[in-house]
């Protein structure tokens, strides 16, 4: 049977990224690290904010201070997706709980896989260090990440107000948690404890 042109070119965008997802690598980040970490979260911040309805302007410079602070002073808690020697995206757990602070992928590598392949592995972090369950905090109109999350497991916990360090005001916030237990009762809703 004949394929059309544009089966062919259907599986070959598959196989093309296919290719593309397996070349990612996961590893702790390194010092040398820092400056690309701190550009992937300036770009994505620049890209994402203002959808959520914040005007981004005046707070420009501060936020880059920001991320170039943040990227320099917890590198060593991140963990970076490599393609190439090029980094596609990083994610941070600043105080090595269970809580993600910060997951971001270079905008121009959206939808390859990267946020999975990080999260995955920040997961089995987290659950190797001994804790049941990995908690994060978006803004609540971060419609992309909390899909994201949703579809990763995560489920919405609690909605409050949070003072934002990076718009330097309150804004609404959602706590999404995921149980990390291997077997999950189907009938039963997970049980998370705190352990603070």
């Amino acid at each position: 049977m004949r394929r059309t042109n544009g089966a062919l070119s259907k599986r070959r965008m598959v196989q093309m990224w296919l290719r593309v997802v397996t070349m990612i690598e996961v590893r702790k980040a390194v010092a040398e690290d820092a400056e690309q970490i701190a550009a992937i979260g300036i770009r994505l911040w620049e890209r994402a904010v203002p959808h959520w309805g914040e005007d981004i302007d005046p707070l420009r410079e501060q936020v880059h201070g920001i991320y170039r602070d943040a990227s320099k002073d917890y590198w060593n808690t991140a963990l970076v997706a490599v393609s190439n020697t090029v980094i596609l995206g990083w994610v941070f757990r600043e105080d090595m709980d269970f809580r993600v602070a910060f997951l971001n992928v270079d905008p121009d590598c959206c939808q390859r896989g990267v946020a999975t392949a990080l999260l995955n592995a920040v997961e089995a972090e987290i659950k190797n260090d001994g804790f049941d369950f990995a908690e994060i905090d978006l803004h609540a109109r971060n419609r992309t990440g909390i899909s994201f999350f949703e579809k990763s497991g995560y489920i919405v916990e609690a909605r409050s107000t949070k003072y934002s360090t990076t718009l330097l005001k309150d804004i609404e916030k959602v706590t999404m948690r995921k149980c990390l237990e291997r077997f999950v009762s189907q009938n039963k809703p997970a049980a998370f404890a705190l352990q603070r």
